[in-house]
């Protein structure tokens, strides 16, 4: 079962953008989700796995943590940090599992 959880920008910021990423896909991973998207909205950020073909709301964050969580999927992805403005693919590899990472437009 997935619980939804609001965390604080203080707490994603203080363990590091990079550290929430890893966090994510090892929950992710463990849920046996196939996608993970972290999508931001009006107000906060929004993550949800797919897991068996459905999406489902895992937990949210403030937009004032969206850049570091942007800039940390970037880097751990190979992708250009600078790139904003055209979609981007690259990959990563964490816990033995290949991830795909794409972004879109920021």
């Amino acid at each position: 079962m997935i619980v939804v959880e609001r965390i604080p920008t203080s707490r994603i910021a203080d363990r590091g953008y990079k550290d929430f990423i890893l966090r994510t896909l090892t929950a992710a991973i463990a849920a046996k989700a196939s996608d993970v998207h972290i999508e931001p909205g009006p107000g906060s950020v929004a993550v949800r796995y797919a897991i068996d073909g459905v999406l489902r709301h895992t937990c949210t964050f403030d937009t004032a943590a969206w850049y570091g969580v942007c800039a940390a999927v970037k880097v751990l992805g190979g992708l250009d940090l600078a790139q904003s403005t055209k979609s981007q693919s690259g990959r990563l590899e964490h816990n033995g599992c290949d991830v795909r990472v794409s972004s879109h437009p920021t």
